[in-house]
């Protein structure tokens, strides 16, 4: 009985081993996770993340929406890794179910918001490049630019909700508490960050 117990646990042990090297066993050839598998990883990822991720949930389901992937390609140049996956706020969330940092000038500066659609080529260089592919239904508001000092953290607020933004978009226009702010968040609110699309000093005018 010990013996056998021991064999299964072998074999689990095996099977875990071969699970994480998988990708690096794939001799230079391209990698292509099948759209199904595709689609389960993503929609796990989105699940955990709960609230913050619900409108990629939603895009997601369209039926013209192409699930996010790790594909591996060659080139003269060496080898290039391309990763698609889902803007969260800050950080894009790939169907590995890994975060990956962006850089948070491109993201203001690309008005990037919950939802949208990311490709990061990872260069043999080893550098990043982020292409936005599949923007979400955005739309327009006005409010008001909160900075929590305490926490380093910048927020927009409208009279029933708020939104965090990136600390980059408010610097950039010298943003302080009490500005109006011009704001894009997706089309059925479902998101806890916007992207700033321009600040009003408190004592300019009005937009």
């Amino acid at each position: 009985m010990n013996e056998e117990l021991k064999q299964i646990q072998n074999e689990e042990d095996i099977f875990e081993d071969s699970a994480e090297e998988k990708q690096e066993e794939t001799g230079g050839q391209e990698e292509y996770l099948s759209g199904a598998d595709k689609n389960q990883i993503l929609l796990a990822i989105l699940m955990d993340m709960k609230g913050s991720l619900e409108n990629a949930i939603n895009v997601l389901g369209g039926a013209d929406t192409k699930a996010p992937g790790i594909k591996i390609e060659n080139s003269a140049k060496g080898q290039t890794k391309i990763i698609e996956g889902v803007f969260s706020g800050d950080k894009m969330i790939g169907p590995d179910g890994k975060s990956y940092n962006i850089p948070p000038n491109y993201a203001s500066k690309s008005k990037l918001i919950e939802g949208d659609i990311l490709k990061l080529t990872v260069m043999a260089s080893g550098n990043f490049i982020y292409k936005q592919i599949g923007p979400v239904a955005r739309k327009r508001m006005l409010g008001e630019l909160v900075v929590d000092d305490e926490q380093d953290e910048y927020w927009v607020a409208s009279d029933t909700n708020k939104w965090r933004i990136l600390k980059a978009s408010a610097t950039y226009f010298k943003g302080e508490s009490g500005d109006k702010v011009s704001f894009l968040v997706p089309q059925d609110d479902s998101s806890k960050w916007a992207a700033v699309e321009n600040i009003i000093k408190e004592n300019s005018e009005s937009l």
